[in-house]
């Protein structure tokens, strides 16, 4: 089916309360809607959000080449896989391809879940990400069976202090920490022997840059290991297992390029016996249901809770964010299936001009 249509729109979301991470305060998510409209009159959306701090290339530069490709993009016809052959920065490409995906799903009536795995799964359990103690305790009221909690923006002996109070508050909550590459080795050293006697089930990117062997040594202290930085391709995640460094991985659609790709890392993972967790990098409602779908299409025997209820950290969205219902999502068609606000016209879910 050939493309009619492809038009580019920008958002602006604010954050509810801002995000302290090691990499920076995050205070709000911006990013780009493409839609893709086929000679059919189907719709397929992608969302274009690379995240300040965490991505190589910034959202101009992903405008940029969005936009050079929008011209090519009518009169073409592609398949959502194709879109790995254009040439574009990893935000651009998870766009594109989750648009297709959107739309091939839309035409045959079947979740992009579906599309990826014939007998993808009908729920996927999540994780939510958490600041205090309270809201720990609210998420466990959810039905939350895992929380996050970001550490390394303070010292060590206040995370240890932090993870005490969540660990004392909440004492049947899994618990994962996430250091987003904040600590040297020492740092990482001291807080992985101090949490070893709090029940944290793993800890995400303890060093800083990509030390292969100072992960190997820090898994001897007991705490599993999560890697998400150091693995954004299939190279990156074959080293992780030649070296025998991390105990799963840490998958973010948006970041690593793509909904397949995402999956394929996942079989990778899978296949060599880690954990396959994935996660939202703060998207909108558009790229959090892509990254449901791919979810939902990993190996389940692999798979931990996954960081995909993130869309109460935004003060609005896009689309009607899905509800985390006994701790877990379930993945909707047709394709995306996404669902409008309540009485809000299509132009209103999104900030901005689009790019004709």
């Amino acid at each position: 089916m050939r493309i009619r249509e492809a038009t580019l729109t920008p958002y602006a979301l604010p954050l509810r309360r801002p995000l302290a991470t090691a990499a920076g305060l995050i205070n709000r998510r911006e990013g780009l809607v493409l839609r893709l409209v086929t000679e059919d009159g189907v719709e397929g959306l992608g969302e274009c959000a690379p995240l300040p701090g965490f991505s190589a290339l910034d959202l101009p530069g992903h405008r940029q080449a969005l936009e050079a490709l929008l011209a090519k993009l009518r009169g073409a016809a592609l398949h959502p896989e194709d879109a790995q052959a254009l040439g574009l920065p990893p935000a651009a490409a998870f766009a594109v391809e989750q648009a297709l995906w959107d739309n091939e799903g839309r035409r045959r009536g079947l979740s992009v879940a579906r599309l990826l795995r014939p007998d993808a799964a009908a729920l996927v359990p999540c994780s939510r990400l958490v600041r205090t103690a309270e809201e720990a305790v609210a998420a466990q009221a959810d039905g939350v069976v895992m929380v996050k909690l970001k550490v390394a923006v303070e010292s060590v002996a206040r995370d240890l202090a932090r993870v005490a109070a969540l660990r004392a508050a909440a004492p049947g909550l899994r618990l994962r920490l996430d250091a987003n590459r904040g600590w040297t080795f020492e740092e990482a050293q001291a807080a992985l022997t101090g949490l070893a006697s709090l029940g944290v089930e793993s800890v995400e990117e303890p060093l800083v840059g990509s030390d292969l062997a100072g992960l190997r040594a820090l898994r001897a202290l007991g705490v599993p290991l999560l890697a998400d930085e150091s693995a954004r391709d299939e190279d990156d995640v074959a080293r992780l297992i030649d070296a025998e460094a991390v105990d799963g991985v840490v998958l973010k659609p948006m970041f690593i390029g793509g909904l397949k790709r995402a999956l394929r890392l996942a079989e990778r993972a899978a296949a060599a016996g880690l954990a396959v967790v994935v996660t939202t990098a703060l998207d909108a409602a558009i790229g959090r249901a892509g990254a449901l779908h791919v979810a939902a299409a990993c190996p389940e025997a692999a798979l931990w809770p996954c960081g995909l209820d993130t869309g109460g950290l935004l003060e609005r969205d896009l689309f009607v964010s899905e509800r985390v219902i006994g701790g877990a999502l379930s993945p909707r068609g047709p394709g995306l299936g996404l669902v409008e606000p309540p009485l809000a016209p299509a132009s209103a879910r999104l900030f901005g001009s689009p790019t004709p």
